[in-house]
């Protein structure tokens, strides 16, 4: 049998932009994007958004999902509308991932949400806290493997529902 080896690990890191929290409507600049930390609503006892697969007419701002991400989740990201096969493929990616560290204490099956974003340089691409993914073309492997990897990462800032 083969000796194990270390997993590469997907994505690049980035650097932290902070976490505070801001009233829901406030405008936000980001200093790189797609963003992977910095300022977001935190309206008071709301939640991150909820895990869901938000389609192509129902974009989210970076100030709701980047809550997603200082909670553990991996937000997969996609521009515009890449068509009906591609999104059920984005809906099974989000779906099939294995659960996080945190998945079964907060009720959920993994902490994975999918959201369009149309002003990433790339097509597709996968965040997390301080960590980014951008696909030139659509990889569901990848997308897959950043979703396993990077659920509840160590350098998430809050291990929460």
């Amino acid at each position: 049998t083969a000796a194990p080896a270390p997993t590469p690990q997907t994505g690049f890191p980035a650097g932290d932009l902070g976490r505070g929290h801001v009233s829901t409507g406030t405008t936000i600049a980001y200093d790189y994007c797609p963003p992977t930390s910095g300022e977001h609503y935190n309206a008071a006892n709301v939640s991150p958004l909820t895990r869901a697969f938000y389609g192509p007419d129902q974009a989210q701002s970076p100030g709701g999902w980047v809550h997603n991400l200082e909670h553990g989740y991996v937000v997969i990201l996609y521009k515009g509308d890449p068509g009906a096969e591609t999104v059920a493929d984005l809906k099974a990616v989000m779906e099939e991932a294995p659960p996080g560290p945190l998945s079964a204490a907060c009720g959920l099956p993994n902490k994975v949400i999918a959201v369009r974003f149309d002003d990433m340089s790339g097509p597709f691409g996968a965040v997390s806290w301080d960590r980014a993914m951008i696909l030139e073309s659509y990889d569901r492997a990848a997308l897959a493997a950043y979703a396993a990897q990077w659920q509840d990462a160590p350098v998430t800032p809050e291990q929460a529902c």
